[in-house]
Protein backbone atom coordinates (compact mmCIF):
# COMPACT_ATOMS: atom_id res chain seq x y z
CA UNK A 1 0.00 0.00 0.00
CA UNK A 2 1.28 3.07 -1.26
CA UNK A 3 1.84 6.04 1.67
CA UNK A 4 -1.15 8.16 -0.63
CA UNK A 5 -3.38 5.09 0.12
CA UNK A 6 -2.44 4.87 3.50
CA UNK A 7 -3.60 8.76 3.86
CA UNK A 8 -6.68 8.35 2.26
CA UNK A 9 -7.42 5.37 4.48
CA UNK A 10 -6.63 7.08 7.95
CA UNK A 11 -8.57 9.88 6.59
CA UNK A 12 -11.56 9.08 4.60
CA UNK A 13 -13.73 11.69 5.23
CA UNK A 14 -11.34 14.50 3.21
CA UNK A 15 -11.13 12.36 -0.35
CA UNK A 16 -13.91 12.15 -2.87
CA UNK A 17 -12.66 9.86 -4.72
CA UNK A 18 -8.70 9.23 -6.54
CA UNK A 19 -7.06 10.47 -10.14
CA UNK A 20 -5.02 8.43 -12.24
CA UNK A 21 -1.90 10.48 -12.45
CA UNK A 22 0.45 9.62 -15.93
CA UNK A 23 3.98 10.24 -16.04
CA UNK A 24 4.19 12.99 -18.49
CA UNK A 25 7.18 11.48 -20.36
CA UNK A 26 8.02 10.58 -24.15
CA UNK A 27 8.77 7.03 -23.04
CA UNK A 28 5.31 6.34 -21.00
CA UNK A 29 3.14 4.30 -23.16
CA UNK A 30 0.33 5.37 -25.17
CA UNK A 31 -2.47 3.59 -23.55
CA UNK A 32 -1.07 4.59 -20.21
CA UNK A 33 -1.09 8.39 -21.45
CA UNK A 34 -4.53 8.64 -22.75
CA UNK A 35 -6.00 6.91 -19.77
CA UNK A 36 -4.19 10.46 -17.69
CA UNK A 37 -7.26 12.01 -15.94
CA UNK A 38 -9.35 8.63 -15.21
CA UNK A 39 -11.43 9.35 -12.29
CA UNK A 40 -12.79 6.78 -9.74
CA UNK A 41 -15.70 7.99 -7.43
CA UNK A 42 -15.34 7.11 -3.60
CA UNK A 43 -12.35 6.97 -0.43
CA UNK A 44 -11.59 4.06 -1.41
CA UNK A 45 -8.64 3.44 -3.62
CA UNK A 46 -9.11 1.68 -6.77
CA UNK A 47 -7.81 -1.95 -6.94
CA UNK A 48 -6.40 -2.41 -9.97
CA UNK A 49 -2.54 -2.94 -10.22
CA UNK A 50 -0.78 0.01 -12.12
CA UNK A 51 2.89 0.17 -12.86
CA UNK A 52 4.03 2.71 -10.77
CA UNK A 53 6.85 3.64 -13.53
CA UNK A 54 3.49 5.13 -15.65
CA UNK A 55 0.94 6.09 -13.08
CA UNK A 56 -0.82 6.13 -9.79
CA UNK A 57 -3.45 6.81 -8.64
CA UNK A 58 -3.56 10.07 -6.73
CA UNK A 59 -6.37 10.78 -3.96
CA UNK A 60 -8.86 13.70 -4.84
CA UNK A 61 -8.71 15.95 -1.77
CA UNK A 62 -12.67 17.52 -1.03
CA UNK A 63 -12.73 21.30 -1.66
CA UNK A 64 -12.57 24.02 1.35
CA UNK A 65 -16.53 24.17 0.11
CA UNK A 66 -17.33 20.58 0.45
CA UNK A 67 -15.43 20.61 3.84
CA UNK A 68 -18.05 23.38 4.84
CA UNK A 69 -15.10 26.13 4.90
CA UNK A 70 -14.94 29.01 3.57
CA UNK A 71 -12.39 29.57 1.47
CA UNK A 72 -10.86 30.27 -2.24
CA UNK A 73 -9.88 27.28 -3.95
CA UNK A 74 -6.65 26.97 -6.30
CA UNK A 75 -6.30 25.29 -9.36
CA UNK A 76 -4.65 21.86 -8.98
CA UNK A 77 -0.80 21.32 -10.84
CA UNK A 78 0.94 18.54 -10.84
CA UNK A 79 5.03 18.28 -11.56
CA UNK A 80 6.55 17.46 -15.72
CA UNK A 81 9.45 17.78 -17.56
CA UNK A 82 8.66 21.26 -18.26
CA UNK A 83 7.42 22.64 -14.93
CA UNK A 84 4.18 22.67 -13.03
CA UNK A 85 1.40 22.22 -15.16
CA UNK A 86 -2.41 21.81 -15.19
CA UNK A 87 -3.44 18.62 -13.02
CA UNK A 88 -5.20 17.19 -16.53
CA UNK A 89 -1.90 17.65 -18.42
CA UNK A 90 -2.43 21.18 -20.11
CA UNK A 91 -0.68 21.47 -23.58
CA UNK A 92 2.31 19.03 -22.85
CA UNK A 93 -0.24 15.58 -22.62
CA UNK A 94 -1.81 16.24 -26.48
CA UNK A 95 1.98 16.68 -27.48
CA UNK A 96 2.76 13.44 -25.98
CA UNK A 97 0.24 11.49 -27.01
CA UNK A 98 0.79 12.48 -30.78
CA UNK A 99 4.51 11.59 -30.59
CA UNK A 100 3.58 8.30 -29.22
CA UNK A 101 1.07 7.67 -31.82
CA UNK A 102 3.64 8.59 -34.35
CA UNK A 103 6.34 6.33 -32.43
CA UNK A 104 3.72 3.65 -31.88
CA UNK A 105 1.41 3.45 -34.67
CA UNK A 106 3.78 4.63 -38.05
CA UNK A 107 6.56 2.23 -39.25
CA UNK A 108 9.78 3.64 -38.76
CA UNK A 109 10.41 5.02 -42.44
CA UNK A 110 7.68 7.15 -41.66
CA UNK A 111 8.25 8.64 -38.48
CA UNK A 112 11.14 11.05 -38.49
CA UNK A 113 9.23 13.15 -40.56
CA UNK A 114 6.34 13.42 -38.49
CA UNK A 115 8.52 14.10 -35.50
CA UNK A 116 10.55 17.07 -37.07
CA UNK A 117 7.15 18.33 -37.55
CA UNK A 118 5.54 17.48 -34.11
CA UNK A 119 8.93 19.03 -32.81
CA UNK A 120 8.40 22.56 -35.51
CA UNK A 121 5.33 22.87 -34.36
CA UNK A 122 5.55 22.67 -30.49
CA UNK A 123 9.40 24.04 -29.62
CA UNK A 124 8.57 24.57 -26.13
CA UNK A 125 8.18 20.73 -26.01
CA UNK A 126 11.18 19.73 -28.80
CA UNK A 127 14.13 18.82 -25.75
CA UNK A 128 11.62 16.65 -24.60
CA UNK A 129 11.64 14.35 -27.75
CA UNK A 130 15.38 15.10 -28.37
CA UNK A 131 16.07 13.63 -24.72
CA UNK A 132 13.78 10.57 -25.46
CA UNK A 133 15.00 6.53 -25.87
CA UNK A 134 12.81 6.09 -29.09
CA UNK A 135 12.91 2.61 -30.55
CA UNK A 136 15.54 2.46 -33.05
CA UNK A 137 17.60 5.30 -31.20
CA UNK A 138 21.28 5.09 -31.71
CA UNK A 139 20.79 2.64 -34.62
CA UNK A 140 21.37 3.51 -38.16
CA UNK A 141 18.33 5.12 -40.18
CA UNK A 142 20.23 4.60 -43.43
CA UNK A 143 22.99 2.29 -44.01
CA UNK A 144 26.15 4.23 -45.04
CA UNK A 145 26.36 4.45 -49.27
CA UNK A 146 29.95 2.02 -48.37
CA UNK A 147 28.63 -0.76 -47.73
CA UNK A 148 25.69 -0.73 -49.86
CA UNK A 149 28.70 -0.81 -52.34
CA UNK A 150 30.08 -3.66 -50.36
CA UNK A 151 27.34 -5.18 -50.99
CA UNK A 152 26.43 -5.20 -54.39
CA UNK A 153 29.97 -6.37 -54.90
CA UNK A 154 29.02 -9.59 -52.87
CA UNK A 155 25.92 -10.18 -54.77
CA UNK A 156 27.41 -10.25 -57.63
CA UNK A 157 30.25 -13.21 -57.08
Amino acid sequence: MSSMQELAKQNPGLISGWRLSVALLPGTPLKWLLRHGEIEEGASCPSEDIPASFAEWMPIVKTWEELGIPGKESSPTMASPVGQIPVDGGELLPFLIKYRSIVELLPISHQGRQIRRLKAENPEFSHLVDQANRPGAGKLKRFPGIYKRHLRRIGKR
